[in-house]
């Protein structure tokens, strides 16, 4: 993570932002960067907001906006990857119109087809990320929809043990880096 940080932005091929919030609560919301290089492709957190910080009972949607065009700025990210069916997915829209970034509000099988291609590129050793010790205790916590031998199943917020907003996160943002078949913007 370090030497990615590291990298001089000429170098990164693509870099993409994923954003997820805590289903039902908004206590708390994580923005991930993908890094597309030459040699890797490489994910990690790179903010989170967490409504005890502030002393408020959630997050607000600007509060979120805010760090987004933040990071999109410090990154130069030109995508950011959300759930179509995430609260914050109007305003992250609005946000990314007025910004000039393409916004990418995945579908549900899209979502499937992110929470797929970020497992099976971790097991395959593509993709790599910061040891982060919440993403650690967020990778232990998260269960599928469905079994994964059915080959339909996605990072279930209800099946899960306990927060996964970061895992999710992750996974949008690998998946508008380097799904097959994405055009480049």
């Amino acid at each position: 993570w370090t030497r990615q940080l590291a990298q001089p932005p000429q170098e990164r091929q693509r870099v993409t932002l994923g954003v997820e919030a805590v289903g039902g609560t908004w206590r708390r919301a994580t923005v991930t960067v993908a890094i597309v290089s030459a040699d890797r492709v490489h994910v990690g957190i790179a903010g989170e907001l967490e409504s005890s910080m502030s002393g408020e009972s959630s997050v607000a949607p600007q509060e979120l906006v805010a760090l987004v065009d933040k990071l999109a700025k410090e990154w130069d990210a030109k995508e950011v990857a959300f759930s179509r069916d995430a609260a914050a997915g109007p305003h992250l829209e609005d946000w990314a119109g007025a910004a000039g970034v393409r916004a990418l509000p995945l579908t549900g099988r899209q979502v499937r087809s992110a929470s797929q291609l970020f497992r099976s590129e971790l097991v395959g050793g593509r993709l790599t990320h910061a040891d982060d010790p919440l993403l650690t205790v967020q990778m232990r916590a998260a269960r599928p929809s469905d079994p994964i031998g059915t080959g339909d199943w996605y990072f279930s917020i209800p099946e899960s043990t306990g927060e996964i907003d970061a895992l999710r996160a992750c996974a949008w943002a690998a998946w508008a880096a380097i799904s097959p078949g994405r055009s480049m913007p």
